[in-house]
C-alpha cells in the first residue's frame, strides 16, 4: 500500500515487539527507581539553576519555582534518559536495539493514522469518562491564572501550565521540557528496561502493560484521582503501540505529541478537560 511503510504493514499481521531485559524482574524495577529519583534530584538541581537565572536569589513564590521546576525537565529528562540507555547495555547498538530505539517504518500514511488515532482515541474516552460518570470538566480546570477551581485543586502541573500560558516567554521555555525532556524520561524508565522485564517474566507482556502503566499514572500524584487515571489508560495505549510496532521511539513522539497538543491548547485557551 503506497504511502504506508513495511513496519505499519507488518504489524498488522502481529507484534513487532522483540524487547529484551538486561537484568532480572526485582534488579530492573529497583534501577527504575533509583532513575527515577536521579531524575527527581536532575530536576531539582535544573530548576535551582532556572530560578536564579530568572528571579534572582529568591522566587516571588511557590508558584515562579514551579515554573523554573517546569522548565528543568528538559535538561533533566535528558540526563536521566541519557543514564538509562547507558545502563541499558555495553555498546550503542546493543543498547538502542534491547529499547526498541529505532524509528519505525510506517511511512507518511502510516505515520498519520499512528498519531490520529492515538490522539482519537485518548480524547474519545475522556469524553466517554466525563457523560458516563456526570464529570463537569471545569471541576478540573485552572483558572486563567492558574488559580485552583472552587471544586480542588486541578492538579499542580495543570496550574502550573495554565499560570505559564500568560507569559508567552515562559511558555516557550516551558514548552520543550514538557514535549521533549519528559516523554524521553519517561518512556525509556517505564516502558523501557522495565517493560522488557517485566515482559519476558511470568506476568507476560499483558501484566507488563498494567504494572508499568500503573506505576507511571501514580507518578503523577500531584494530580487529581480523574487525571491519574486517564494516564494509566494512556499508559495501556502505549503499551499496546509499543507491543504493536516494537519502537519505543514510537511512544516516546506519541507521549510528546499529547504532552504539546494540550500545552498548546492551553496557551490558546481552549483547554477544558480533567
Amino acid at each position: 500500500m503506497t504511502g504506508f511503510g513495511r513496519d505499519y504493514l507488518a504489524a498488522r499481521t502481529g507484534f513487532l515487539y522483540r524487547g529484551t531485559a538486561v537484568w532480572g524482574v526485582v534488579v530492573t524495577i529497583l534501577a527504575a527507581v533509583g532513575l527515577v529519583l536521579a531524575s527527581l534530584i536532575f530536576q531539582s538541581i535544573a530548576g535551582a539553576v532556572t530560578s536564579w537565572l530568572l528571579y534572582g536569589t529568591e522566587p516571588r513564590d511557590a508558584m515562579d519555582f514551579g515554573k523554573a521546576f517546569l522548565i528543568g525537565l528538559l535538561p533533566a529528562g535528558v540526563a536521566a534518559a541519557a543514564l538509562a540507555w547507558w545502563l541499558a547495555g555495553r555498546s550503542p547498538a546493543e543498547r538502542n536495539e534491547r529499547l526498541g530505539l529505532h524509528m519505525p517504518a510506517l511511512g507518511p500514511l502510516g505515520w498519520l493514522v499512528v498519531i490520529l488515532g492515538f490522539l482519537a482515541a485518548m480524547y474519545a474516552f475522556i469524553i466517554a469518562v466525563t457523560v458516563l460518570l456526570g464529570i463537569n470538566p471545569a471541576d478540573y480546570t485552572p483558572g486563567p491564572n492558574g488559580e485552583s477551581p472552587e471544586s480542588g485543586s486541578a492538579g499542580l502541573v495543570k496550574e502550573l501550565m495554565f499560570s505559564i500560558a500568560n507569559d508567552p516567554r515562559l511558555f516557550m521555555l516551558v514548552f520543550p521540557a514538557v514535549v521533549i525532556g519528559a516523554p524521553v524520561a519517561e518512556e525509556i524508565i517505564f516502558r523501557g528496561q522495565m517493560f522488557a522485564a517485566l515482559a519476558n517474566s511470568r506476568v507476560g507482556r499483558g501484566g507488563a502493560s498494567v504494572i508499568t502503566s500503573a506505576l507511571w499514572a501514580l507518578m503523577h500524584m500531584s494530580e487529581p484521582w480523574l487525571s491519574i487515571g486517564l494516564i494509566f489508560v494512556m499508559g495501556l495505549v502505549l503499551s499496546w503501540l509499543l507491543l504493536r510496532y516494537g519502537s519505543l521511539t514510537l511512544t516516546m513522539i506519541l507521549h510528546g505529541v499529547w504532552n504539546g497538543v494540550y500545552s498548546l491548547l492551553i496557551f490558546g485557551g481552549l483547554a477544558n478537560m480533567p
